[in-house]
């Protein structure tokens, strides 16, 4: 049995279930600026669209009320189930519930009497209003740090990474609460959740001996291939940004937000080495910057790189589509994964180099370094050069590709399943 398969019931063609409508609400809560986990996000809900039991009637529950041109979008793509799409209200119509949630001071008054009294009472106004609505069953396809505060609806909970007890020696993983905020509600949801979807088996295993949570409970659905980013790329007629224009096929791109975990440092230092040995390349970076950005410039000008090292900021779509194109290769160099770029990459038959930690998302379809040692970065990016080296790595990662959509076909055909047994169980409860 595959490592999609984490135990519990084996998967099956269940009987045709009963004709009573089963309501399911999909909540999403992210925005495009989230960036790979936005892709994800609307990739779940797709592929659910795209699947699920005749007798699912969905909701999607637009929490920030971002995404409408996206439901809009949905609604008209051939061959998914029609569905209903709703916004998280600013407040809640009932006084208990703006008591419950409002932070309108007059509420928070109220809430203080009552925490005099004993009753601890403030909720999210997320929780408040899915609990109150007509959902059998709801199903976060991020991680939403309130799901755990729902009292009277079942759930089903997205899990993407525990970075923070990776590597807590990160500020963006451990300052200000925030190591403790993601103890918190990761362990409460996971647990609290009838099923928790994963990326992988490593993350299942990881989750399962940190919070005790059983291992069936999880269900591995790897992450989508991107696809429109490439359907972008084949129809836009602009070229790279002027400032990269002079260095086509001469740099290395790297797209990721600016933290410290991204590791931008490492391609500095390696960069470095090779432009003191020579070498006429260069380093594009793209991406918010999330409070490492200064840091990483004085980086670059300790380094003597400032003409070197382009820092583009956030770019659309379509510019990155062809900044992967006119790339050497893609440098992975982040502390943490997987990750959506190396799937990018291998979508556009970009070579790859990336941390040892993707060894499992890549296979054989990238030159893998410690993200500590730049002079092993430096020596991966010098064989990338190689136009050889450059061919075996594009041919494996189209192969690779071919294996990622098989899995995701299948992790999104146990999650079927998954869902279809709660549904059955939730209905007699």
């Amino acid at each position: 049995m595959s490592n999609l398969f984490l135990g519990g019931e084996m998967p099956s063609n269940l009987p045709a279930a009963q004709s009573k409508q089963f309501f399911l609400t999909i909540v999403l809560s992210v925005s495009q600026q989230t960036g790979g986990g936005f892709f994800q996000s609307i990739s779940s809900l797709r592929a659910l669209l795209s699947n699920s039991p005749d007798s699912f009637v969905i909701t999607v529950l637009d929490a920030r009320g971002t995404l409408r041109e996206e439901a809009a979008r949905l609604k008209r793509e051939h061959g998914l189930k029609d569905f209903e799409y709703r916004t998280l209200p600013k407040r809640l119509p009932k006084l208990r519930d703006r008591i419950l949630t409002d932070n309108h001071p007059f509420y928070r008054v109220c809430r203080f009497a009552l925490r005099l009294i004993g009753r601890e009472v403030k909720v999210s106004r997320l929780a408040r209003f899915v609990d109150s609505s007509s959902a059998d069953l709801v199903y976060f396809v991020s991680p939403v740090p309130e799901a755990h505060e729902l009292q009277k609806k079942a759930y089903v909970w997205t899990l993407w990474d525990l970075f923070h007890l990776d590597h807590p020696e990160f500020p963006e993983l451990r300052t200000s609460g925030k190591f403790e905020v993601r103890e918190s509600f990761n362990s409460k949801s996971i647990r609290k959740a009838s099923a928790v979807v994963v990326d992988s088996y490593q993350l299942a295993i990881k989750a399962h001996e940190a919070f005790g949570a059983p291992l069936d409970k999880f269900v591995v659905v790897p992450y989508a291939v991107p696809n429109s980013r490439k359907l972008n790329a084949e129809s836009i007629q602009d070229d790279l940004p002027s400032s990269i224009k002079p260095f086509r096929g001469k740099f290395f791109f790297y797209p990721a937000q600016l933290w410290a975990h991204k590791n931008h440092a490492r391609v500095i230092e390696a960069l470095s080495v090779l432009v003191d040995k020579g070498y006429d390349i260069h380093a594009v970076f793209v991406g918010r910057d999330h409070g490492a950005g200064s840091s990483l410039q004085r980086i670059i000008d300790k380094h003597g790189v400032q003409d070197r090292v382009h820092v583009l900021g956030y770019v659309e779509d379509a510019e990155i589509a062809v900044l992967y194109r006119e790339s050497l290769g893609l440098l992975m160099s982040s502390y943490v994964g997987p990750n959506i770029p190396p799937l990018e990459a291998m979508s556009f038959r970009v070579p790859i180099i990336a941390t040892n930690i993707h060894r499992n998302q890549l296979g054989d379809a990238a030159l893998f370094f410690d993200p500590d040692n730049w002079e092993e970065l430096a020596n991966r990016m010098q064989q990338i050069m190689d136009p050889s080296t450059r061919e075996q790595l594009v041919s494996a990662g189209d192969k690779r590709l071919v294996e990622i959509r098989r899995d995701r076909d299948s992790g999104n055909a146990l999650l079927r399943d998954r869902l279809l047994r709660i549904s059955r169980r939730v209905s007699q409860a």
